[in-house]
């Protein structure tokens, strides 16, 4: 059908032809996958009319703020939360990434620091320490201990409750030392020893 723009139906003896444009998109490359045999070249060189390759995110940097500033209205909508968009340090980190997932994980990045973010965006809105699991287990319910069912009551749960998670652990890992704490999670002295105090941590 690809070549001869024509099918037979099942059990019937005279051809249909079809006039369609056939358009196919991958995240491999076709030509490796059918060196390494994992495609049928013939297929391949049907479908290899006219090739479009699309980059990367982390090669082309022109895109990811415009994606994030997109993403941070959406956000910021449907939250109803207002922000003032992100610092040059925050600019700085999010050009500096790999971005292995593409627009997928830009996406969801943003999306945590509008949660996390109270006027602009710091890096350590960003920034995700290894290890630290965003959501709590299957039994431990993310509404738990929020009075009603308001998506912001349960924005401002979770975000306290992601705080107090990523300053454990980097506590953890630094052996009590809040200096080097403070470094890990891109904030200020002061700023974490509000926050420690806040969730009640100095013990």
């Amino acid at each position: 059908m690809l070549q001869e723009r024509r099918f037979y139906r099942l059990g019937a003896i005279k051809p249909i032809d079809v006039d369609v444009r056939i358009i196919t998109a991958s995240n491999l490359l076709l030509n490796e996958e059918v060196a390494n045999g994992n495609m049928r070249e013939d297929l391949f060189h049907r479908l290899n009319e006219f090739t479009i390759y699309l980059p990367p995110l982390r090669e082309r940097k022109e895109d990811i703020l415009f994606l994030a500033k997109k993403f941070v209205d959406e956000t910021s909508t449907e939250l109803g939360k207002k922000l003032h968009g992100f610092s040059q340090e925050s600019i700085n980190w999010l050009l500096e990434q790999s971005w292995s997932g593409n627009v997928r994980e830009l996406r969801n990045t943003i999306r945590r620091a509008v949660l996390l973010s109270p006027d602009i965006i710091q890096p350590h809105h960003l920034f995700q320490p290894s290890g630290i699991q965003m959501i709590s287990s299957p039994k431990e319910s993310v509404l738990s201990n929020v009075s009603g069912g308001a998506l912001k009551d349960i924005a401002q749960h979770a975000v306290e409750r992601a705080e107090k998670r990523a300053i454990l652990q980097a506590l953890e890992e630094v052996h009590g030392n809040k200096v080097k704490a403070a470094q890990r999670l891109h904030i200020d002295y002061k700023t974490l020893y509000r926050k420690i105090k806040k969730y009640d941590l100095n013990r």
